[in-house]
């Protein structure tokens, strides 16, 4: 099923930071597979949102009744959904980054950026944009303009966020049909397998291709197995549209998200595990934790 492989690769290439950042906090890492690693995670959700609009806009054409896989009509889809993400979380971000150090209320702030967040999404929604990397965008700007002052932005956002983290994971426990479990299980097995295969090998041709320092290109693929947030997000979103398409997208959608969600148990088990394994056999390890 040649839409359905091209969601589920996409969805393969986002990697959940969480679980490696805590293992470098943790054990308190330091050189240079620490410092790439971080500029990695980093960069792997943002790509990974890139290579999922272009490979679910090509899922969509293949799926429509009647339609033909036309570069032009492809082309303007991924341009529009890619670039004016892009567009519209920039303007925001910039306007925000002008009214935000001019307000002295700090609930104002928290106000303002939320109201902004749900603006943005509004927006993506109704130009059929991606959320997800409308946002990010947002941040990425607010954050770099300036730099010290936004901090407090994000911890003020961090204060109710505990709850959303919630309802969005009983969201995805809503959408998990134990039932599909069984006959998914070939599938969820191979995903596992080439997701893993291909992070330590891609980081390795990658590390190789950028000469970089040896522990970096035999272990950084070991600290990407980690998956949460970004690839259960795209899934979701996947399902939702895909259901509007056709029997056979719904059922597609179904399928991604079961293994997207089923799998993302095992790999928060595993991966930080696997980074761990990653970090000490590169000789970073400094601290280890009191039992």
């Amino acid at each position: 099923n040649l839409p359905l492989s091209l969601i589920l690769g996409s969805l393969a290439a986002a990697t959940a930071p969480g679980g490696t950042t805590t293992v470098i906090q943790e054990y308190q890492t330091r050189g240079p597979l620490t410092s790439t690693l971080f500029g990695v995670i980093g960069a792997d959700d943002a790509i990974a949102i890139l290579i999922f609009a272009v490979n679910y806009n090509i899922s969509k054409v293949l799926l429509q009744q009647g339609a033909s896989l036309q570069i032009y009509n492809l082309l303007g889809r991924v341009g529009l959904e890619i670039g004016g993400s892009i567009v519209v979380g920039i303007v925001l971000g910039l306007i925000l980054s002008f009214i935000l150090p001019r307000i002295l209320d700090d609930d104002v702030k928290t106000i303002l950026v939320i109201g902004a967040i749900f603006l943005c999404g509004g927006i993506s929604q109704s130009f059929h944009m991606s959320m997800i990397l409308t946002t990010m965008t947002m941040g990425i700007v607010i954050s770099n303009i300036r730099p010290h002052r936004s901090r407090s932005y994000f911890v003020s956002i961090n204060k109710f966020a505990p709850p959303i983290y919630i309802l969005f994971f009983i969201l995805v426990g809503a959408k998990l049909d134990v039932r599909l479990l069984p006959t998914m299980g070939l599938i969820g097995l191979i995903y596992i397998v080439c997701r893993i295969i291909g992070k330590t090998t891609g980081a390795w041709i990658g590390g190789t291709l950028s000469k970089a320092p040896v522990q970096v290109r035999k272990y950084l693929g070991f600290c990407l197995w980690s998956q949460a947030g970004v690839a259960i997000g795209l899934a979701m979103a996947a399902q939702q549209d895909l259901s509007a398409i056709s029997e056979a997208g719904r059922q597609i959608g179904l399928t991604a998200i079961n293994v997207i969600t089923a799998t993302t148990l095992i790999f928060q088990l595993i991966g930080p595990v696997a980074a761990k394994y990653g970090l000490q056999k590169a000789g970073e390890i400094r601290r280890i934790p009191d039992a």
